[in-house]
């Protein structure tokens, strides 16, 4: 019942609110990019598991019609429903998407251009869509994930809604940025232009920003005016390097910015406009609590460069370490620098 007055709810907003094509997608995108679709939407030979969306236990690959390899199909384990007794989710069908729906890393533009393209959804209109996504029974798996699985969150009769509202707009898609931004929840954001990755707080007082990039530039500032109209209150450079650091003197005069005390040695020989100095500095530790969050740096030693931090946001479970390991890639060789390793210990 509560699920069902959500959904009219949800409908009649939909009715009385005008909004633009991100405003329908939005909460399309946000099923979609759900940990219990997008661990089989997955651009790698492998799907993943769990909230966390850790690499798929023993080690399973897709194969080559995304249902295992011979011997070890996805088939052997998943069942055509959830397995009370042992945990092992199963619905109909269970199989990885192909990679032409692979969502992992989409913006909103990126995975809504992917969706409604005839050459990569399996020839379906924008009505298969709707079908599939609203009536399929392994789509609907990710309502009812069995065992200790969080579902997802929206209830399907009210997804079935949005998307009935996005195909009435228009099916349009989001216009594409030329940055790409994701909530990490509780007023952290993740923002990257595709090659450089760094991330923003959001806090009751003002926005803390980490590495103003100049990759990015004044569009730093406007994805966090995406997010809020807050002011930006305070910088942490991660380091010295102008790869990182080299918008600091876009944002507004006054911030405190943040460094470890070697990074400010640096950067005062370096006498680089581009790099304002540091007001706030630090030796091994800092605790930055403001608005009523709490970011902890710390500097262990030396790695990738002197000063290089580590930024923890322990609320979040995140770690912002940069220039040292890339998820999915190879590290550097010796870590950049080979007198530069003894901090990762």
């Amino acid at each position: 019942m509560i699920a069902r007055i959500v959904a009219a709810a949800a409908a009649l907003a939909l009715a009385c609110v005008p909004a633009q094509a991100e405003d329908f997608f939005a909460p399309v995108f946000d099923v979609l990019t759900h940990p219990r679709c997008l661990n089989c939407h997955t651009a790698v030979d492998f799907p993943r598991q769990g909230d966390e969306r850790r690499r798929h236990d023993f080690q399973v690959r897709r194969g080559p019609k995304d249902h295992g390899v011979a011997g070890f199909t996805c088939a052997a384990c998943h069942q055509s429903m959830n397995q009370a007794s042992s945990g092992v989710p199963g619905a109909p069908h269970w199989a990885l998407a192909p990679l032409s729906m692979a969502w992992e890393d989409k913006s909103p533009a990126d995975l809504c251009r992917a969706l409604v393209d005839r050459k990569r959804n399996g020839n379906r209109s924008v009505d298969d869509l709707i079908e599939h996504m609203t009536k399929d029974a392994l789509v609907g798996w990710a309502w009812d994930p069995g065992a200790h699985r969080k579902p997802v969150p929206m209830p399907r009769e009210q997804f079935a809604q949005h998307l009935q509202a996005w195909k009435r707009a228009g099916a349009k898609c989001p216009e594409a940025t030329p940055y790409r931004l994701k909530s990490l929840g509780n007023g952290l954001h993740w923002v990257s232009d595709g090659a450089y990755n760094t991330m923003f707080l959001v806090t009751r007082d003002g926005v803390v920003v980490i590495d103003p990039l100049p990759t990015l530039g004044a569009r730093y500032l406007d994805a966090i005016r995406q997010v809020t109209d807050k002011p930006v209150t305070h910088l942490i450079y991660s380091h010295e390097h102008t790869d990182h650091i080299g918008a600091a003197n876009l944002f507004p005069k006054g911030v405190a910015i943040i460094a470890q005390r070697r990074t400010a040695e640096l950067l005062e020989q370096r006498a680089d406009p581009r790099r304002p100095p540091p007001t706030m500095v630090f030796d091994r530790e800092y605790t930055l609590e403001v608005g009523g969050q709490v970011l902890k740096l710390a500097y262990p030693g030396e790695n990738h460069v002197p000063g290089n931090m580590f930024i923890h946001a322990p609320a979040h479970r995140v770690l912002m370490l940069v220039d040292v390991v890339y998820p999915g890639y190879s590290p550097y060789a010796n870590l950049g620098v080979a007198t530069n390793i003894p901090g990762l210990r």
